[in-house]
């Protein structure tokens, strides 16, 4: 009887330290997650500001393309060279926007890692 007694309390024993082991597991991946979703914040807000600096860029573009188109009309400038230019910055926007999806799918792609390891 002393026998089953003392494997209850090996095994009463046993499941506590297992307890206590799958909560730190627990506890290290939800801050392996939350650190991951603080890297996503970080990236979108970094495209963010990308994606506002481009859009910027673009806006003056479009306003500097209005006043040459004026310009133009008077002075007869060159205004193909402004469209270029406005291409080439909305081809920059969708390699930023492309760049973020890959990073966002990375980080997903990691985070389900984790998710599956717990």
């Amino acid at each position: 009887m002393q026998e089953l007694t003392e494997a209850k309390e090996e095994l009463v024993e046993s499941l506590q330290q297992n307890r206590e082991e799958m909560n730190n597991i627990i506890l290290e991946k939800n801050e392996e997650i939350l650190a991951l979703e603080n890297k996503i914040k970080t990236l979108e807000q970094k495209w963010q500001r990308k994606v506002t600096k481009a859009d910027n860029k673009k806006d003056e573009t479009q306003k500097k393309l209005n006043i040459e188109e004026k310009e133009r009309e008077i002075y007869g400038l060159k205004y193909d060279q402004l469209m270029l230019m406005n291409k080439k910055l909305a081809l920059q926007k969708k390699f930023l926007e492309k760049q973020l999806d890959k990073d966002i799918r990375e980080i997903h792609s990691e985070m389900t890692k984790i998710q599956i390891e717990i």
